[in-house]
């Protein structure tokens, strides 16, 4: 039996296990050679074309992930000093070099990015760990569900304010994925068994989703003249007023959900009679779940296949698990590079 091989560059350090570098003072450069020898030390080899076609893409994943962490993360260099961090690079790499998938290539660099913000053995490290390694386990249409799941039930977007920027919302949200989410039961139950998430009996209704979050824009209005008394008792509160979004005739609460309507009666001291009346007008006048639908659709009609395939797939039930939210994250993340840090999500 042949013994392992250790190489040493200049100033380095070896640990025998597969191969793994120890290096310190980092310049890009040391990390480059570092991340090239990772791959070349540790990756089988093939034969002829087969085996330069691996290196081809070993290299680009590595140069990709190279460019994106000298622009978002320069810090991160010294990550490459990490026995740890090193084997989660050779799982980018080795499944870049099987797949050469463009789309994997892109979530496995968002997620290997994130992992280098977690110098410290941590939940979040831990998590990262394990997402890169199922996410090449994953078809790109598992992988966009999980982003439709985590959009839908775990975020909530303060930049929307009117219908304007609730379009724009959805737009940039969820159309990547409205052409490519599925209702084919296996989808999920692979998701499931890749530890993404589990299949629950309870279901989430996505019209009550996206009401629970974005009422205000789902209001239909009240006209202060017919509720007599308490309607007066109302402009004495007029920061809680806006004109309605669907009728310049009438008002609505000037909050996008409860939760921001309760904050208001909190801060403005409101009594607890007067608040209770306050909500149950807010509640009372939002759409119901079929004007819910049909208004969304007409704003953006491709939402009509992700209303479909959430009602009519196991999508409703699916509940994500720590690893599940950050290939999500990373997935939404490859279309909207300012989201916000998965740390939120995951602490």
């Amino acid at each position: 039996m042949n013994p392992m091989i250790q190489k040493a560059g200049d100033d380095s350090t070896n640990i025998q296990a597969e191969k793994v570098f120890i290096n310190n003072g980092l310049s890009y450069q040391d990390v480059k050679e570092i991340c090239s020898d990772v791959f070349h030390d540790n990756f089988m080899k093939m034969r002829n074309e087969a085996s330069q076609l691996a290196q081809d893409r070993a290299e680009q994943i590595t140069e990709d992930f190279l460019a994106s962490l000298q622009k978002n993360n320069p810090e991160g260099l010294n990550c490459a000093q990490d026995p740890d961090f090193q084997y989660s690079l050779f799982e980018v790499q080795k499944e870049y070099a099987k797949t050469g998938d463009k789309e994997l290539g892109d979530l496995l660099v968002n997620l290997l990015l994130d992992r280098t913000k977690q110098p410290k053995r941590s939940i979040l490290q831990i998590v990262l760990n394990e997402s890169i390694s199922v996410a090449s386990k994953l078809t790109a249409e598992q992988i966009d569900a999980l982003s439709v799941a985590f959009l839908m039930r775990y975020t909530r977007n303060t930049n929307v304010i009117n219908i304007f920027t609730f379009k724009k919302y959805l737009d940039e949200h969820y159309f990547p994925y409205s052409s490519t989410i599925n209702k084919n039961d296996s989808c999920y139950q692979h998701l499931q068994y890749a530890g993404c998430g589990s299949i629950s009996i309870g279901s989430f209704d996505i019209r009550n989703l996206l009401k629970n979050t974005y009422g205000g824009i789902f209001s239909k209005g009240f006209d202060l003249n017919t509720l007599g008394e308490f309607g007066n008792d109302l402009l004495h509160f007029p920061q809680i007023l806006a004109t309605c979004l669907h009728d310049n005739q009438k008002m609505q609460m000037n909050a996008m959900s409860i939760d921001v309507l309760n904050s208001s009666i909190a801060s403005l001291e409101i009594e607890a009679e007067m608040a209770g009346k306050i909500r149950d007008l807010y509640n009372n006048s939002l759409m119901d779940d079929e004007q819910v639908e049909k208004y969304v659709i007409s704003l953006c009609d491709y939402m009509n296949n992700i209303f479909e395939v959430w009602k009519n797939s196991k999508l409703q039930n699916f509940q994500l698990t720590s690893v599940g939210i950050a290939i999500g994250h990373a997935n939404v993340k490859k279309h909207i590079s300012n989201f916000s840090d998965l740390s939120i999500w995951i602490n």
